[in-house]
């Protein structure tokens, strides 16, 4: 069972790329939803397959959960993006005329951004079961345990909850220089939540000298972001960006500058599952 669930995740995810490349309706100008569905069911099962276990098999039906908050998380981000106005979405003719449709067009962002919170956390996943913080120890990144183990992490917890939302505040007052704030200031909101609530704080780690989840995420943000761009670079329906003083040279239609803040948002995306997770699943969590 664990292999034909393998199977059927390689499969979709080579015939999304192929259906793609052919330029067929509607995954090629919906290859953003197509591509990453295939993409989480494909590291899913292949974590199933190894582990016995995996994201969906601990969620169960929660999962349907999961991917409405994360669209109700990436909403959040859609509506700063109507102040900042760092990116905007173009498509094709045939993602115009199914745009027309409202059903269609809310059916499609709940898919789209629902995909959001599972690619991290997938990804993630997989990057912890390879090994990553172990098998690479030559990069010395528990060298810095003493650097960033600093006992007043999200302690008191309401002052850094206010400075997040000072952070916040000032981005959207002046978008043009603090723009970026945007992705931190989330950050130190949700952890001293996150941890008031009982759940896995990165602050809390840092505290401890366990830095093996801060790094592994941040990395998770940088290769989910590369993939990310990658696919909406060929898709019918895509996103364009407009960042002050650093839109000029890009990689994709990001602007190189752009992609450090993919590592923090994994940190912000991992959070918010910490929350959720404390909020609706802690009764039938697994150990």
């Amino acid at each position: 069972m664990r292999k034909i669930y393998f199977s059927v995740g390689v499969a979709a995810f080579l015939g999304v790329h192929g259906l793609m490349l052919a330029k067929i309706e509607p995954v090629y100008t919906f290859f953003f939803v197509f591509v990453w569905w295939s993409y989480i069911i494909l590291v899913d099962s292949f974590i199933f397959w190894k582990r016995g276990f995996s994201l969906f098999s601990q969620l169960g039906t929660k999962i349907l959960m999961l991917v409405f908050c994360s669209y109700i998380f990436w909403e959040f981000f859609e509506l700063i993006n109507s102040r900042l106005a760092n990116w905007d979405y173009v498509s094709s003719p045939f993602g115009e005329v199914v745009f027309n449709n409202f059903a269609a067009k809310i059916s499609f962002k709940i898919l789209a951004f629902g995909s959001v919170l599972p690619v991290i956390l997938e990804t993630h996943n997989l990057l912890e079961f390879v090994g990553l913080g172990k098998r690479l120890k030559f990069l010395g990144w528990e060298k810095t345990d003493k650097f960033l183990k600093w006992e007043w992490w999200g302690r008191p917890s309401y002052l850094w909850i206010i400075v997040g939302i000072a952070m916040l505040a000032a981005a959207l007052f002046w978008t043009t220089y603090l723009f970026w704030l945007v992705w931190i200031a989330l950050i130190l909101i949700l952890d001293p939540v996150v941890e008031r609530s009982g759940g896995r704080s990165i602050f809390s780690e840092l505290r401890e000298g366990n830095v093996r989840t801060f790094y592994r995420l941040l990395l998770t943000g940088l290769v989910c972001g590369v993939i990310w761009e990658g696919w909406n670079y060929w898709a019918g329906l895509k996103w364009v960006y407009e960042v002050p003083f650093v839109g000029g040279w890009k990689i994709f239609e990001m602007p190189v500058l752009g992609y450090p803040g993919f590592a923090v948002f994994a940190v912000e995306c991992f959070l918010f599952y910490q929350w959720f997770e404390c909020r609706w699943c802690r009764k039938n969590r697994r150990p």
